[in-house]
């Protein structure tokens, strides 16, 4: 839905823009959105900015870096897992990480709290991993290892990161290319819903501070989003011009 001129109507173009005019898995050159929508026929100014405000809104993403393929790919598992609910794990989240623990201890798992890795050395069916602990240094080996460190640890570098030996090549330069979206949100929460409709999935409001809002089905909460490049603004604003 769209929120323009004080009144909310229901937007029933924005799925066609982005599943039927984003190439998706069709043959051709992959393109940034803001790229695609510049060339893409039959689309307005007003559509066109409104891709780009879900894109970097939903995807905390400027639409010079996001792809116009992972955008379609994108929206069609949001249509598929009806991505316009909220989900929520019932006991809290951390009901994954023991779930997790105790999986992996079954299958006899080892795990090491508080030890840094410091370093990766690596060959075919060969990896070495030191780590320290305190002022303790250890040293882990097995044929093969399954990297999952942050991304901003793997673009830290070997001075504040991690050193891989010998260096990754042509994937650390992939690393390099990645990205994390910047997100801002507020949510409030009232005595009672003044909304008529329990869920009503999102409103795009492109001129407000928070352009996006949607509706909690556990109660009366209202939360407010903004991403991308808006809300690294909004990171650098002071706070009262914000209320």
């Amino acid at each position: 839905r769209l929120w323009t001129q004080g009144r909310l109507l229901e937007n029933k173009e924005f799925g066609r823009i982005v599943n039927d005019l984003v190439p998706g898995d069709q043959p051709g050159t992959d393109l940034d959105v803001s790229s695609f929508l510049r060339q893409a026929p039959g689309l307005d100014d007003a559509q066109r900015r409104l891709v780009a405000m879900f894109v970097e809104g939903f995807h905390a993403a400027p639409v010079e870096r996001m792809s116009s393929r992972a955008l379609a790919v994108a929206a069609a598992a949001t249509a598929r897992d009806e991505g316009e609910r909220t989900f929520r794990i019932q006991n809290g989240y951390a009901e994954i990480i023991r779930w997790l623990l105790a999986q992996s201890v079954s299958w006899g798992a080892s795990i090491h709290l508080n030890t840094v890795v410091k370093s990766i050395r690596w060959q075919p069916g060969d990896v070495q991993v030191e780590t320290r602990t305190g002022g303790d240094t250890r040293l882990f080996r097995a044929p093969r290892a399954l990297i999952t460190l942050p991304l901003g640890v793997l673009q830290a570098g070997p001075e504040t990161g991690v050193a891989f030996e010998p260096e990754l090549g042509p994937k650390a330069e992939a690393i390099r290319g990645l990205g994390m979206g910047r997100a801002l949100r507020l949510t409030l929460q009232f005595r009672s819903g003044f909304w008529h409709k329990e869920n009503f999935g999102f409103i795009h409001a492109a001129d407000e501070t928070l352009p996006t809002w949607w509706a909690d089905e556990r109660g009366p909460l209202l939360t407010g989003w903004a991403g991308g490049p808006r809300a690294g603004r909004l990171r650098l604003e002071p706070v009262a011009s914000q209320v």
